[in-house]
């Protein structure tokens, strides 16, 4: 990945609350036919527009793929 997963502290969209620790840098990967997700940090919520909305689904859906040909 070469980035350092965890938040950024970078806001494109502004910062949504007190809480908010800006964009989160997160990993995908399949380890022994299970789909992991590393968001770097312990996380409570994420905040998505549409365009990163989309962005996950279609990084859940590319690893959906691969997790279905292990399976297949």
């Amino acid at each position: 990945m070469g980035e350092e997963l965890g938040p950024s502290r970078q806001f494109p969209a502004g910062k949504l609350c007190r809480e908010d620790n800006g964009e989160l840098i997160m990993g995908m990967a399949i380890h022994g036919g299970t789909l992991i997700i590393n968001f770097g940090t312990p996380v409570a919520w994420i905040g998505l527009d549409l365009a990163a909305a989309e962005e996950m689904a279609e990084m859940l859906d590319k690893y959906i793929g691969k997790l279905r040909g292990l399976n297949g």
